[in-house]
């Protein structure tokens, strides 16, 4: 029987839950998506063209065993991790206001105040292993995929902050950009077993990396790329003061500020492993 939930994960909105245990038959449509929320064990698995399979929210491990299965057209069992969110990109920094100056600029004279980090990107999650034993009758193409979540992008550093205008003194120096934030690391890809006997008439299981067959995938997630630094703020403005004795002073511009680092690119996450067997008749 399927019953339907609400589901954890906003990705996952619209699709019906199977709280599996013990099933006698489960047929997912053409084009159609369920996720589990256990150990999958049925007597029948019926799965349609671009039919979609996915493994529980939370779980390490996932058991799927089906006494007779029919894999129709291209299907899909989905156990990859989640990829993990971007670092947040902090805002422009204006300098550092005082009694002198208006809201939100740099007072006379003074340095501008420099960039924030931007945060840093959370590593993608690791892909859930997976123990498939399955009596084939009909077999066209399946792809498992348990690869590792890709890692989040680093948040751009915000700029520096203006200097202060030169007012009895030189100009102030823009402020330094913020560095960026590091990359999250990809997740490690989870390890697949899949054991399998036939039951149908002329029916094959070809392993392949394209094509019609089998494909496991148990990549690791891609590491997330370092923020973008901020940009220096500018320098103040100079200026030619004249005095009461009518000598005119320059006062210098400010320099402008360094752009602030380019956050380290995460890490790749490493790959799972799978393994293809061929077993007598299990249930």
């Amino acid at each position: 029987m399927l019953k339907y939930n609400l589901p954890l994960m906003a990705l996952l909105m619209s699709v019906p839950t199977l709280h599996a245990a013990n099933l006698d038959q489960l047929t997912i449509a053409a084009g159609q998506t369920y996720q589990a929320s256990g150990d999958l064990k049925l007597n029948q698995l019926i799965m349609e063209d671009g039919a979609t399979l996915l493994a529980p929210v939370g779980i390490k491990e996932w058991r799927i065993e089906v006494k007779q299965a029919w894999l129709k057209g291209t299907s899909f069992i989905n156990a990859y991790g989640q990829s993990g969110t971007g670092g947040e990109t902090s805002p422009d920094q204006f300098g550092k206001p005082d009694e002198f100056s208006k809201l939100g600029k740099t007072a006379k004279c003074e340095t501008g105040h420099p960039g924030n980090a931007g945060s840093a990107g959370a590593s993608g999650l690791v892909g859930i292993t997976i123990h498939a034993t399955l009596g084939i009758e009909q077999f066209s193409h399946l792809q498992i995929n348990s690869s590792g979540g890709n890692g989040g992008a680093g948040g751009a550093g915000s700029n520096g902050g203006k200097g202060g205008k030169a007012k009895g003194c030189n100009a102030g120096d823009g402020g330094n950009g913020g560095l960026g934030g590091q990359g999250g690391n990809g997740g490690q890809g989870g390890d697949v077993t899949f054991r399998y006997w036939l039951t149908g008439n002329d029916v094959s299981v070809p392993v392949t990396n394209y094509g019609e067959g089998l494909i496991i995938m148990t990549n690791g997630g891609i590491g997330g790329t370092g923020g973008q630094g901020g940009i220096g703020g500018k320098g103040g403005r100079g200026k030619f003061e004249k005095r009461s004795t009518n000598i005119t002073v320059t006062r210098d511009p400010g320099t402008a500020g360094i752009t602030g680092v380019t956050g380290a690119d995460g890490s790749t996450g490493s790959n799972g492993k799978f393994r293809i067997v061929t077993v007598p008749a299990q249930f």
